[in-house]
């Protein structure tokens, strides 16, 4: 199971799964910003809880 990432930390996980990938830092913020995905604040930090994240973009990388 994946927990709570900064934006930084799930950005670098997509990559990580996939190079290729044009999801970027920007695009995660906003969706932070829009309150479309999961997230704790704290302070001006966003910690996105990731399974939200990855359900939103449709992906299945928990299960690899």
């Amino acid at each position: 199971m994946i927990g709570y990432r900064t934006i930084s930390e799930a950005y670098e996980y997509l990559i990580s799964k996939d190079p290729e990938s044009a999801i970027t830092k920007y695009m995660i913020r906003c969706l932070c910003q829009q309150q479309m995905i999961k997230t704790i604040n704290v302070k001006s930090k966003f910690l996105i809880k990731m399974s939200s994240l990855l359900d939103y973009l449709e992906l299945d990388y928990e299960k690899e």
